[in-house]
């Protein structure tokens, strides 16, 4: 996966919209997911992340999706929705994200390839 995502610090009101893939680049199924969080970090920091497993939700649903107008998705879409506070990006940087997804069967999606994305948050105005 390893999307790109850009915000101005301080920006809220527009979630990221973060599509979990494989390595071939398919969707990965999240139906019957139970939770899902993401959490991020400075680009090439180490310790405690800035947010650290914050709760995000699995599409499910109509959103409108800035650049794409109305799209309906489902779990199958593998899509996750995290909508951060100013907390969350108050300081300008990049930033390294996480999701992680838990299943009934005990199992949790982490690996790199699925679960990955970056965060550029520019100066506010």
């Amino acid at each position: 996966m390893s999307a790109t995502f850009y915000r101005k610090a301080e920006s809220v009101g527009i979630p990221l919209f973060i599509q979990l893939t494989d390595r071939h680049g398919r969707s990965i199924d999240l139906t019957g997911a139970t939770n899902a969080r993401v959490s991020l970090r400075a680009a090439g920091a180490s310790g405690t992340p800035k947010v650290n497993g914050k709760p995000a939700a699995i599409a499910d649903g109509i959103y409108s999706v800035p650049g794409q107008g109305s799209v309906t998705l489902s779990p199958v879409d593998g899509v996750i929705v995290w909508q951060p506070v100013a907390a969350d990006i108050d300081e300008p940087g990049t930033f390294e994200g996480l999701v992680k997804v838990d299943f009934p069967s005990s199992m949790t999606l982490i690996a790199p390839d699925e679960g990955t994305f970056s965060l550029i948050v520019g100066g506010a105005f």
